[in-house]
């Protein structure tokens, strides 16, 4: 039994030292109780008389008295598990947070890049309407030109028929006091045969220089190279506009005056889709195949054409039959204008 009591206090005291005072097993490891008397330790372990208070501080029963370094090594090893599993839940702690940061950033980002991609989309919607207006604007513009040019003629010939009256009246009354003749009509007013061929020599209208006139329209074929929106331009200097060929007549004697020039080139007529592409519009604001032409439905289109081969051919050119094209190409154009 004493060999049994030495091991287990070797368990206990690592350096050998057993719970008694002296070296090696020994048959009695004593221990000093509180009242002062001293018991053996198998006393100690097997006597119910002997109750907790009466053992010493720092005894362990079976086994002898402790060793003091033992509560350091446990308190220790305690401290160092604490501070671990401290370290372990900051680190962990620290890693949502940087996981946080990450996915707020990201969804931050995502936020921003929709917002350019909606910031960008209603810019070019904006920019087209502002684009369609401005061509709307500068048709409006150039029919308010026409307008005001038709109105200045007309009114250049009533004050020349006006003059032709004034001036036609005195010379009939000097020719004489009017007559009746026969048949109860009266002579020597004016409205006579040779006072209307004075009249209607004064209405003649006439086509400004180098202009031919075709239906009571004047058309000129200029030969000078210019993309579409400045041949527009020196059509509304000269008070009309880019021909609008909306029958085959107009069409016929238009393509005449290209080959009275010996030309062979292409040349821009008023007719454009720069508005929506596919939907052709001549530049008074009406559309391809409205009323007014042969039925309403007459077109002049090459075979294959339009097709918008460059992806970008929005003015029309007449040659042979019409051709879409780049509207910032050079070429030659035809004007018309009222008389």
């Amino acid at each position: 039994m004493d060999a049994d009591v030495y091991e287990e206090a070797c368990v206990v005291f690592p350096s050998g030292i057993s719970a008694g005072s002296g070296h090696g097993p020994s048959s009695d490891t004593g221990i000093r109780t509180t009242q002062g008397s001293e018991i053996s330790g198998e006393e100690a372990r097997f006597s119910p008389d002997i109750s907790t208070a009466d053992v010493p501080n720092g005894y362990i029963p079976g086994v002898g008295m402790g060793s003091p370094g033992q509560s350091q090594v446990l308190t220790s090893a305690i401290l160092k598990t604490i501070s671990v599993l401290t370290v372990v839940v900051l680190n962990i702690c620290l890693l949502g947070t940087v996981i946080f940061v990450a996915v707020t950033v990201l969804d931050l980002k995502l936020s921003v890049s929709q917002l350019d991609q909606k910031i960008s989309a209603d810019m070019s919607d904006l920019k087209m309407s502002v684009s369609q207006l401005d061509r709307k604007i500068s048709v409006d513009v150039s029919d308010l030109k026409l307008s005001v040019s038709r109105l200045e003629r007309l009114t250049s010939t009533l004050t020349s028929t006006q003059h032709a009256v004034i001036s036609a009246w005195p010379r009939q009354v000097i020719q004489g006091p009017i007559k009746q003749n026969a048949v109860g009509t009266t002579e020597g007013l004016p409205g006579t045969v040779e006072d209307e061929t004075t009249t209607s020599a004064h209405l003649k209208a006439t086509c400004p220089d180098g202009y031919k006139m075709y239906r009571e329209v004047c058309y000129k074929v200029f030969d000078t190279y210019k993309t579409f929106s400045q041949s527009a331009e020196t059509c509304r200097a000269d008070g009309g506009t880019l021909a609008m060929p909306r029958d085959a007549g107009i069409n016929a004697f238009l393509y005449s005056l290209t080959t009275e020039l010996g030309s062979n080139d292409d040349f821009w007529v008023g007719l454009h889709d720069q508005g929506q592409e596919g939907q052709w519009m001549w530049l008074d604001g009406t559309a391809l195949g409205a009323p007014g032409g042969d039925g309403g439905n007459y077109s002049a289109w090459a075979a294959d054409q339009p097709n918008s081969f460059t992806g970008e051919e929005d003015c029309a050119l007449l040659h042979t039959g019409w051709y879409d094209h780049n509207c910032q190409s050079a070429e030659g154009f035809i004007c018309q204008v009222m008389p």
